[in-house]
């Protein structure tokens, strides 16, 4: 390696071109974040300005490309590329504010200068850097002055727009004025230096990339998978340019499936763990490798690499990853199950999942729809193992809880039977004893949850609100929209001090009860109710409520008592079995929606 004391504004003179290889991740400085990196850079830049002192910024770690000529070096930016794009950005917004003042015309030149090289690269491009695909189109507007308003939630423009702000200010200051931007601008040419260093033609730029960034302390661990992926693919030019013909086919699809990289890793590790092993977020990335270079050592002829052989494993690889990744868009609900007679039904099951935040069953469905996929299993039976997962995870939730390694260990073993069958899991989870794993019975359910503990908590009641609704539908027959105006209405208030309900014959048990799910309904206009007698809530009940289960307790019940919550309490507890059968889940009939 050759390192050099360089300014930092300075390693984009003359002709030359910083690429951000596909292994790199897009930007991602913030703005209006807490401890924000761009405003940290700007701080440090005006500390340097007002201190006069010069200011170390870190390293800059490129390599010379295959294509690069001698009027026009091209390099691969190893590591330094965030300090490089936001150097490059703060000089557009300089340029910016500055453009329309004559004075600056001379500064204006020798920004453009820095920006974009006179002739076009071996690559066809002009820019001095040339970020990744994600962040190409916007930078490139922003450096040509032709920023459109749909870009202004993009990083790369905040960025930028935090820069112009800045800039302004200072310029519009009375104190500070265009002579202190013109020196702020030669001191930032002059004082804020990094080191630069030059890897040797012979280094390999992804393996020290890997070394510099992947620890997990900066990357995200799905940037160092694709990373590591497409590291193993040469990036010659076309037509053997594997790396970015793998990457426009399949890895930018992949990653823009996905609004988060945590949702990306997520998918992951539930895809990696089909076949019944372990993937955590700490070891997913050396489960990726080994997988890689499995693929890697199988591509291998008389001791070489074959690109052709390894971009084609390396494309039936990412096909089956696609193929599940279709399935898991179904278990999040952004894609239908393909027959129109289930789909419904399919979708609410994942949807009760998703509300109770239960995924540990996740590589099991999708090793389901696998086998549903070639044919081993029909809809039906499809069906039926999507609702008896959707049953026993939400039995539990109302039982004891989700959070529970057992359980993660009881579908991951479910993961390593070569069976996947209906009867197999219904036979798996009903012979669960322990109570970690146990699937809790009809009786269960209402001697040691119904009729012994308060279902309503301060802490959150986002299940509860859920069961709730799901018996509202069954009481309508077909779906209803659960909207932000629907609450949690106690027949019985919660605070029933100093109204008509102390006069009750049954207060005691009542105001004990008052949290047990026979006292608890639905309202999308739960201030009107308040602390009213139950005559009056009665009336507003059948007069304004529209949810079907409130209307109907109002219609059955003419008095709240001790009896009447016992009474529905039953009836409660009857519905809940019934929306998630247990035993007689085999001879229950599949809901038509």
């Amino acid at each position: 390696m050759q390192p050099v004391d360089a300014s930092l504004v300075m390693m984009l003179d003359g002709s030359k071109q910083f690429i951000i290889p596909r292994f790199q991740r897009s930007y991602t400085w913030k703005v209006g974040v807490k401890a924000s990196r761009v405003k940290r850079f700007w701080e440090d830049i005006l500390e340097s300005y007002y201190s006069n002192t010069r200011h170390f910024t870190g390293s800059i770690v490129f390599t010379n490309t295959n294509l690069g000529t001698v009027l026009l070096p091209c390099h691969y930016i190893v590591d330094g590329q965030q300090r490089l794009m936001t150097t490059s950005l703060m000089l557009c917004a300089f340029h910016k504010v500055l453009s329309d003042d004559p004075s600056f015309k001379d500064i204006c030149i020798s920004i453009r200068k820095l920006l974009s090289n006179e002739i076009d690269s071996a690559y066809g491009e002009k820019l001095k850097i040339v970020p990744s695909e994600k962040d190409y189109p916007v930078y490139n507007r922003i450096v040509n002055g032709k920023p459109r308003p749909e870009d202004k939630d993009h990083v790369v423009s905040k960025a930028f727009n935090y820069f112009v702000k800045e800039i302004k200010t200072l310029y519009d200051d009375e104190d500070f004025g265009s002579e202190g931007v013109r020196s702020l601008y030669n001191s930032i040419l002059e004082k804020i230096h990094v080191c630069a260093i030059l890897i040797d033609d012979g280094e390999d730029p992804g393996s020290i990339f890997e070394s510099l960034n992947g620890k997990g302390e900066v990357l995200e661990r799905i940037d160092l998978v694709r990373n590591y992926i497409l590291m193993n693919l040469l990036n010659n030019p076309e037509p053997n340019d594997y790396q970015k013909k793998f990457y426009d086919q399949y890895w930018s699809e992949f990653e823009s499936s996905f609004d988060k990289p945590a949702e990306a890793e997520a998918f992951l590790r539930s895809y990696l763990m089909i076949n019944g092993s372990r993937v955590t977020s700490s070891n997913l990335y050396d489960v990726v490798k080994e997988l890689i270079d499995n693929l890697v050592d199988q591509s291998r002829v008389d001791g070489q690499i074959c690109q052709e052989t390894l971009f084609k494993k390396m494309s039936d690889f990412m096909e089956t990853v696609e193929r599940y990744l279709g399935y898991y868009q179904i278990i999040l609900g952004k894609a239908e199950f393909k027959s129109a007679q289930y789909s419904r039904i399919i979708k609410r099951s994942f949807e009760n999942l998703k509300q109770i935040g239960a995924s540990t069953f996740r590589p099991y469905i999708l090793k389901a729809f696998e086998t549903h996929h070639s044919g081993v299993i029909s809809d039906e039976e499809f069906v039926q193992i999507v609702r008896t997962v959707d049953s026993y995870f939400m039995r539990r939730s109302m039982y004891i809880g989700l959070v529970n390694n057992k359980v993660d260990g009881l579908f991951i073993n479910l993961c390593k039977n070569s069976e996947v069958s209906f009867m197999s899991l219904f036979e798996t989870l009903s012979s669960q004893k322990d109570p970690k794993t146990f699937w809790p019975t009809d009786n269960q359910l209402l001697n040691d949850v119904f009729r012994s503990k308060p279902m309503y908590c301060d802490s959150g009641n986002d299940t509860l609100t859920w069961v709730l609704h799901r018996i509202d539908e069954k009481e309508n027959g077909k779906p209803l929209q659960l909207t932000s105006d629907d609450t949690i209405e106690h027949v019985f208030p919660r605070t029933p001090a100093n109204t008509e309900w102390e006069k009750c014959p049954d207060f005691d048990y009542m105001y004990t009860h008052r949290d047990y799910i026979g006292n608890l309904t639905l309202s999308d206009h739960n201030g009107n109710h308040a602390r009213r007698p139950y005559s009056e809530k009665r009336t507003l009940y059948i007069q304004i409520e529209n949810h079907p289960i409130t209307r109907r307790l109002a219609e059955k019940y003419e008095e709240w008592n001790k009896n009447t919550i016992e009474i529905r309490t039953n009836e409660m507890a009857r519905s809940i079995v019934s929306i998630w059968p247990r035993d007689d889940i085999i001879n229950n009939p599949i809901p038509k929606w």
